[in-house]
Parts: C-alpha cells; structure tokens; sequence
C-alpha cells in the first residue's frame, strides 16, 4: 500500500513539473513571432459608429452600445460611441476602453508590393553552405520473351539506392516495376517506389501504338501512338496525368516525323507573387555500368550506379528594387515587379503559352458619415 501511494505522487509530481516547463516555456520562448504578422495596429480605427444609431442592444450578441453626438464641424457630425463585450486582449482607445470617437477612416489591404513603392530596394540576404550529394544504387531486372516479335513480353526490375547529403542526411529509397507489352502495340507499366525522405510513389502508365508494319503499303506507311501516365506520393497526394499523343510516317522509304504533341493535367495548381532568388551553381556527374545474359527465353541484367552533385550559392545578395502598380513603366529587366502569375511553373524551351500576369494592385475601404465602400487605384 506504501509503494503505491509513493508511486501515485511521484507521478504527480511529474505531470506538475512537466506542466510548470511548458508553461515558463511559453511565456519565455512564445510560439507566435509578432514580426511576421502585419504589426498591431491603433484600436480607433478598428471600429466605427454612424452618428445616426439608435439600437443600444446589438441585436447579434446582446451586448450594450451606446452613443453620443458630440459636435458638428461644416455640417460633417463627430460622435463618441461605446461597446460592451470587452474582449482579452483588447486595447483601450485614447478616450477609454470600450469608448471610441471615430469620423472616419480609410483602411488599405496592401497586396504584393505596395503600389507607391517607386524603386524602394528590397533587401533579401542568403548565405548557403555548398550542398553535396552522393548517392550509390544498385539494381537488377528479368525480361522475358523479349526477342523476335513475341506476343507477349513481361519484364521485371528491382532497385535499391543509398544517399548521402550533408543537409538530409542518410537515406534509402527502394523501387520495383513491371510492365507487359502485347503483339508490340499495347504496353502497360507500373512502378512502386518507397524513400526515407520521399514517402512512397505509386506510378502507373499505359499505351497503344500502330507502327508501319501494321498500316503499310508498298509506298507509304504511317504509325500513331497514345500513352496516358500520373501516379500518387503519400506525402505530395495525386502527380500530373501526362498525356503524349505522336504520329510518323514513311514515303518510298523516306521517314518523316508528322504532328506530336504532349500535355498535362495540374493537380494542386498554386498562385504566388513571384520574386528574384539568389542565383547558383548545381554540377552533377553521373556513371552507370550494366551487364546482362541469355538464358533461353529469360534475360536477366543488373547494374550498378552512382552520382555526385554540388550546389553553390553564386550570389549573397538578391536585393532588387521593387516597383507597385502606380510606377510599374519605370521598373527595369531585373527588377520585381507588384503582379503575380497564374499557373505558375517551370519554364521550359517547348512552352507554348506562358501564365497569365495579373497586376496585384492594393485595395481601399472606407468608412465614415454618410459614405462608404471600397475603391482601387487605376493605370491609364
């Protein structure tokens, strides 16, 4: 009975003490940075009360309000007003807490760069330890029935990788595919992938193509092929669905490449205020050894596979002068501009249209005697 109660206290005394540090914690080391917040702002604008109200009950919340006409100047009237519900953490106004004389008020919702800023320069400081990568793999497949023209060929690989990276650490990803191709014109695939770092992949992919042999005659011949690939990532969700449509064709036996084209479907498309990032330097070098045998109908194969990368910062400093919406036309080729992309992404040499650019210029709203709403500023 004495080894129980002494156990029951000394558990909670452990809870108390467990308790205490997360409390002196907080209060010391708080979780909110207020810097990256938009900063307090003065609680006289925060509230405003048309001279002309009458309700002492907020019909909402029940709570009193009360207000008072003060004085009149140029006929533009100036009020005193009171709410009740004092809520935690509220800021008294000059006049009281709870109490307010506010004649109005203009509030700006600043998005992007603010549209005043007329070359003001955007300070941005980064310095990077070089990054290095080294990653050695190993892997091996079957294949089979993959010579002559088979009706069906199947094929099989396993693979593992060992990484190596100064910023990530150690880790491991293993994979594992399969596919089948019939009578060399429909082809399916199927990939599984699982990483310490990368989660695990799910890849599936399928096609049918005509070749020449297929539609041929003595002059000419043609071939068409469609493939449909996309895939999930336990921690990224569904991948782009790809779809690759090609046609090509032969002429008394000259070859020639017809229409091709490719697209995909964006899954999770996100819209940001683009800016300039410190540039830099990624070297790569990549080797592969692969052998492989025949036994009869099966074609086993291995390799062995390796890589070292290095990413270098090229520049510290990506400081830029920024320009908003009123003075966009003074703004140079490397400077940031206040206007955003939609659809972003990486841009490549074969991109036939680029994202649309929307300028993101600031909203007003105001409040006072007799008027209201919001307006935005205009370029002609």
């Amino acid at each position: 009975m004495i080894l129980r109660i002494t156990k029951s206290k000394n558990f909670i005394l452990f809870v108390s003490r467990t308790l205490l540090f997360a409390l002196i914690y907080q209060i010391v080391f708080p979780s909110i940075s207020f810097a990256l917040t938009s900063g307090p702002s003065q609680p006289e604008v925060q509230a405003f009360e048309p001279v002309g109200t009458t309700d002492m009950v907020e019909m909402a919340t029940g709570d009193f309000s009360y207000n008072i006409p003060l004085m009149d100047v140029e006929g533009y009237p100036v009020n005193i007003s009171y709410h009740g519900g004092v809520g935690m953490e509220q800021e008294a106004s000059w006049v009281g807490l709870g109490w307010n004389i506010n004649p109005g008020v203009i509030n700006r919702t600043v998005r992007g760069i603010p549209d005043d800023f007329n070359g003001e320069i955007l300070q941005k400081e980064f310095s990077m330890k070089m990054e290095r990568n080294i990653r050695v793999g190993m892997g091996g497949g079957v294949e089979l029935a993959g010579v002559g023209d088979p009706i069906a060929n199947l094929s099989a690989n396993l693979g593992a990788n060992l990484n190596f990276s100064n910023y990530r650490g150690v880790s491991c990803d293993f994979d594992f595919g399969c596919g089948v191709n019939l009578f060399n014109c429909v082809s399916a695939g199927v990939n599984i992938g699982v990483g310490s770092q990368t989660g695990a992949d799910l890849d599936l992919n399928a096609g049918m193509s005509f070749s020449s042999s297929q539609i041929a005659s003595k002059e000419m011949a043609g071939g068409i092929g469609v493939n449909v690939g996309t895939g999930y990532n336990t921690r990224s969700g569904i991948k782009d669905i790809g779809i690759n449509v090609g046609t090509s064709m032969s002429l008394h036996g000259a070859s020639f490449r017809g229409a091709s084209f490719s697209t995909a479907i964006p899954i999770g498309v996100k819209n940001f205020v683009p800016v300039i990032t410190n540039s830099s330097t990624l070297k790569t070098y990549y080797g592969r050894i692969k052998v492989g045998g025949e036994l009869f109908y099966v074609y086993p194969w291995g390799n062995i596979n390796g890589m070292v990368s290095k990413l270098t910062q090229s520049d510290d400093d990506a400081s830029r002068p920024s320009y908003g919406y009123l003075y966009s036309q003074n703004a140079g080729p490397l400077d940031i501009l206040d206007f955003m992309r939609d659809k972003d992404g990486v841009f490549n040499k074969k991109m036939e249209y680029l994202p649309m650019g929307n300028m993101t210029y600031d909203i007003y709203s105001a409040n006072g005697q007799g008027t209201g709403g919001n307006f935005r500023p205009y370029r002609n």
